[in-house]
């Protein structure tokens, strides 16, 4: 898929990323009433305590909180029981979708936005819990209402502020993760169109599409929201719109995420371009049994056969080599200090 960065050239952005852009939000915040960037003509976006209506109640926006993948988010509430929520904004500009674009993705959208078991059981997979999707008939825009997790502590965001995880919390994530991906895989699901279909496939799975909760404790769980059955309906007809996922790549793209957890950071510092897990010197060496296993879920190696495969062999894998790691630690620290020791 091409980078958001190219999406939406119709509209004549001076950061060439009307979505990202903070000129929207500044018009919505200075005039009263505005429903398009002053600058470019993109849409703004909502103000606060604008009311969306859906078949399942009426929502109210509070705040909002930034963008992720391809929409925006805020913070809001159900008006009947003030309970919290939060609201991702699609968009289909009019430059970039004509009308009858706009009319076929919003049918869709209201006919697979989110999933549940199609028993009506309720159990937590780690899924971000979607209430309902909503299309406005006469606008441009899209909504997904969901609950139950915070919305902007992604996956990328924690890399950011806490810098890599260590294997055994990379362990974790591939486990969860997995187990996640065994449950979307093989259970039959119910779209909100009440079809129903026996397992589906992520397609969308990065470290932006991936929310994190962390507990009192320091332990926590992963969510999987934004998946591309939805997401990739706002993707511009002008960009070369992607083939339907398969259950492999869900893996492929699961191990690529925990690469970069563990080695925290996705660019090579050098060339400024996207880690490469082929190049060997990119990896840490304190764990090679879970380097061999991300090797098998990327696919660089005999890749596993499902979900429920690489799970049963992640959890046989032998720990990490302790002493590996301790001299690692002690390397890396020793490092630092004879940085710290050569500053003038």
């Amino acid at each position: 898929m091409a980078s958001f960065e190219s999406f939406y050239q119709e509209y004549p952005c001076s950061y060439n990323s009307p979505l990202s852009c903070d000129r929207p939000f500044q018009t919505a915040q200075q005039i009263k009433g505005a429903k398009f960037c002053l600058e470019c003509g993109f849409p703004a976006t909502l103000p606060q305590e604008a009311e969306i209506k859906g078949s399942q109640g009426t929502y109210q926006i509070t705040s909002f909180v930034g963008v992720r993948g391809l929409g925006r988010l805020y913070s809001g509430v159900q008006l009947k029981d003030k309970q919290p929520v939060i609201i991702k904004e699609y968009l289909l500009p009019n430059r970039s979708f004509n009308e009858s674009e706009t009319q076929k993705r919003k049918e869709t959208f209201t006919r697979v936005g989110g999933i549940s078991l199609a028993d009506s059981r309720i159990q937590n997979f780690r899924l971000v819990e979607t209430k309902e999707a909503i299309a406005d008939e006469k606008g441009e825009r899209c909504y997904l209402i969901t609950q139950g997790i915070e919305s902007s502590q992604t996956l990328g965001k924690y890399l950011i502020e806490k810098g890599a995880m260590t294997s055994l919390d990379v362990r974790e994530v591939l486990n969860q993760g997995l187990q996640t991906l065994q449950f979307l895989h093989t259970q039959k699901l119910r779209f909100p169109s009440n079809q129903t279909q026996l397992g589906i496939t992520h397609g969308n799975i990065n470290l932006d599409s991936t929310l994190i909760k962390v507990e009192n404790n320091q332990k926590f769980s992963i969510y999987f929201c934004d998946l591309a059955i939805w997401e990739n309906l706002f993707i511009p007809p002008i960009i070369p719109q992607p083939a339907a996922a398969r259950p492999e790549q869900d893996l492929e793209s699961l191990g690529l995420l925990a690469f970069y957890l563990w080695v925290g950071r996705t660019t090579n510092f050098s060339s400024n371009q996207p880690l490469d897990p082929r190049d060997n010197q990119q990896w840490p060496d304190t764990d090679s049994n879970l380097k061999q296993f991300i090797y098998r879920l990327i696919g660089l190696e005999t890749p596993f056969e499902s979900a429920e495969a690489a799970r049963k062999a992640l959890l046989e894998l032998p720990q990490e080599d302790r002493a590996k790691s301790s001299n690692s630690a002690r390397s890396t620290a020793s490092q630092e200090i004879k940085s710290l020791c050569q500053r003038p």
